[in-house]
């Protein structure tokens, strides 16, 4: 079964470690596949919804679409979550400890010119790069390949449709 090989893609998925999000990245791609098999499936046996007229057509492909949201937006969802309250956790953490390291820098340069070395500029480089990770597991190429798996199906129906409406205005 599908769901029993994807368990330990999305189970590796529940621990974050914020300097390597491939777990999560793998898991984001792995909703995405899921989403695209309805859609495909669905772009090629449209052909024959044909068969039905207009309106049978156009609710079985509307009803496929919501179906390939549903297996995509509740696995993105989760890990967002998960990512989110990673970074949250991360960054009230870095906070303190860059209250303590902004402590003794004052408490260094008031005693002398040895000023702490660069721990206050390491904390801070890394706050930033905490706070700019982003929170949905898609990495871009990946994510504007998918957009033209899901734009493909859609342009499709839309010119069959229309393929279909003007042979019915001839015919």
């Amino acid at each position: 079964d599908a769901k029993i090989k994807r368990a330990p893609i999305f189970a590796a998925a529940e621990h974050v470690d914020l300097l390597d999000l491939e777990p999560q990245l793998r898991a984001g791609r792995c909703a995405l596949r899921t989403a695209i098999a309805w859609m495909v499936g669905a772009s090629l046996s449209s052909l024959f919804f044909l068969l039905g007229g207009d309106q049978v057509t156009i609710a079985i492909l509307i009803f496929i679409t919501v179906i390939a949201l549903v297996s995509v937006i509740p696995p993105i969802l989760r890990i967002q979550r998960i990512i989110s309250a990673a970074k949250q956790a991360e960054m009230r953490r870095l906070q303190s400890e860059i209250r303590e390291a902004r402590a003794e820098v004052l408490e260094s340069t008031q005693d002398g010119p040895d000023a702490a070395p660069g721990r206050l500029a390491d904390l801070l480089a890394y706050l930033h790069y905490v706070e700019t990770l982003p929170e949905l597991p898609f990495d871009k190429s990946k994510l504007a390949i998918t957009s033209l798996y899901f734009a493909v199906p859609l342009i499709s129906w839309l010119w069959i449709s229309l393929v279909q409406s003007w042979l019915g205005m001839i015919g």
